[in-house]
């Protein structure tokens, strides 16, 4: 019964969506990858911002629910109710005889794969101005409900294929599946990357710190295009991955419009989402590198090399949960993580079953006395409440369910303020 109600309400939202696309003709920017989909989405929709109206998906909207509810201008999910889809399907009808002047021209849509045929189905009815890639990973998150990694890889390259002919696909030159993509269309195709030879590249990142304190800052970088060069700053984020998402959003900006040092500058002020990468103060004048709101093996691989980068006066700590939906490799993707751990920081906390298999992979290369595991989000905050200290350094990462924003609340400096800087913080998750 479950199953029927939301094929009937991806279908209803679907048709509403269409005829919003039909009516008002805007330009639809679509970004996919298995890494930095959402800050890639925020960044291409503060550039454009200000010089043309932008809708961009809200949160991490990105399936065939998340997709027609943009569309729509809706920002909220009926989840289980089905008075709330009734209310949401009527908001959707009413979307579609909106005045045209208040639709935005551009559309910013994230676009994801959680099962085989979710981007089929949207792909049959977005027609993409702009495609952009960010980066397909070795073992991508939800490899497990796809026959191969080749198959997760042939569903994201459908929206490449939906491209209009005269649109624009950006893709990431560092990553040789996503530069291959450029010959399923004859669309204008630009590169971007952190190497060069990139038609727009970032080849010198570092992070940035507050002058007396060393308290990391954000992402100092200049972008290479054209023989020019120009200075680039990234507030309030470790992610060195997110230059690439600045990288997409100043060339969309320019084709669409947007003078690069203009573009530049509003990058400077963007606010990263939470739970990617944030930079938070923590208690005992910890830092804390809140990277929580989801994991994959190269995410969690960027995150470390972020780690490695960061001075800190005191220890690098990970806590670190499960990365879910792997299918067969979870084994030994976790293991790795947990060698790549041992080289990496100077105590390893993990919580969740399969997350033991991190602390596994680390016994080969760190003391036993600096791994712990937990059984609980809660136990693991309670511990790091009385374990940090002043110059400390603590990365959280694990899968969504895992909930591990419930330990960062634990530590933060200012707890009061954890529903602004925290990710999953609205009512929806309360009993999830």
């Amino acid at each position: 019964m479950k199953k029927i109600f939301k094929k009937i309400v991806v279908l209803l939202l679907t048709l509403e969506a269409r005829a919003v696309l039909w009516r008002f003709r805007p330009t639809i920017v679509v970004v996919t990858g298995s890494v930095g989909k959402t800050a890639t989405k925020d960044a291409i929709a503060a550039v454009l911002t200000g010089v043309v109206s932008v809708r961009k998906s809200p949160k991490s909207f990105n399936s065939e629910f998340g997709v027609p509810l943009t569309i729509l201008g809706i920002d909220e999910s009926g989840w289980g109710s089905a008075v709330r889809w009734a209310r949401i399907l009527l908001r959707g009808a009413a979307a579609i005889f909106g005045a045209k002047r208040q639709y935005p021209s551009f559309l910013v849509l994230e676009v994801g794969a959680d099962h085989p045929g979710d981007i089929r189905r949207i792909a049959r009815w977005v027609r993409p101005d702009c495609v952009v890639v960010t980066q397909f990973a070795e073992t991508p998150v939800h490899l497990a409900f796809f026959p191969s990694r080749e198959a997760l890889l042939a569903e994201k390259a459908l929206l490449v294929q939906a491209l209009k002919k005269d649109g624009l696909l950006v893709v990431n030159a560092d990553d040789s599946d996503v530069r291959s993509l450029a010959k399923d269309t004859t669309a204008r195709t630009i590169t971007i990357g952190r190497e060069k030879g990139a038609d727009y590249s970032a080849p010198y990142a570092a992070i940035a710190y507050k002058g007396g304190d060393r308290f990391p800052e954000g992402i100092q970088a200049k972008i290479e295009y054209q023989g020019k060069m120009i200075p680039l700053f990234l507030r309030g984020t470790l992610g060195l991955h997110y230059v690439l998402s600045a990288l997409a959003a100043v060339v969309v900006g320019s084709v669409y419009g947007v003078n690069i040092l203009d573009a530049a500058t509003r990058l400077g002020t963007l606010s990263f989402p939470a739970g990617r990468m944030k930079i938070l103060h923590g208690i005992s004048g910890s830092i804390i590198i809140d990277d929580s709101y989801n994991a994959s093996p190269v995410a969690l691989r960027a995150a470390f090399a972020a780690l490695k980068e960061l001075v800190v006066s005191g220890r690098k700590i990970a806590l670190l949960g499960d990365m879910r939906e792997l299918g067969e490799k979870s084994e030994s993707e976790h293991i790795k993580a947990g060698k790549l751990a041992a080289e990496t920081i100077d105590y390893l906390f993990t919580v969740g079953t399969e997350a033991e298999k991190i602390g596994e992979g680390a016994r080969m290369g760190m003391d036993e006395s600096h791994l712990r595991h937990f059984t609980t989000v809660e136990e693991a905050g309670a511990f790091l409440k009385g374990f940090l200290k002043d110059g400390d350094a603590l990365l959280v990462k694990g899968s969504q369910s895992m909930r591990l924003e419930r330990a960062v609340a634990a530590v933060l400096l200012h707890p009061e303020r954890r529903k602004d800087l925290l990710v999953r913080q609205d009512s929806t998750w309360d009993d999830r």
